[in-house]
């Protein structure tokens, strides 16, 4: 597990590292300069992530779709072991619906 993790880390790592550049490409790109400034418009950057929003909820529309084809295991409830239970022993919830138990009166003598 720890070595799948390292990996997708990794690779996550890599994919913001390449979209930070690309976006700082693409605000160097842009024609338009903010007036009075010069700072470059921001609209090919927001093409950018407007595209990648799409694209991620068409993939996640498309692995649901299959997923729902080969049995719905990726959105399946998360089933639950049964409980054992031990008939011999009592939990504290059994022992405190117990009635006190009426003793004897002591013998006079």
């Amino acid at each position: 597990v720890g070595t799948a993790n390292g990996v997708a880390t990794s690779l996550q790592m890599i994919g913001i590292a390449l979209a930070n550049m690309l976006v700082g490409s693409l605000q160097d790109m842009g024609p338009r300069f903010y007036p009075g400034t010069t700072v470059k418009s921001y609209s090919y950057c927001m093409v950018f992530f407007i595209f990648c929003g799409v694209a991620a909820s068409l993939l996640t529309l498309i692995i649901n779709l299959l997923d729902a084809r080969a049995g719905g295991a990726l959105n399946a409830p998360k089933v639950q072991p049964p409980q054992a239970t031990n008939t011999n022993s009592r939990s504290l919830a059994d022992t405190t619906s117990l009635q006190p138990v009426e003793t004897p009166p002591a013998d006079p003598r």
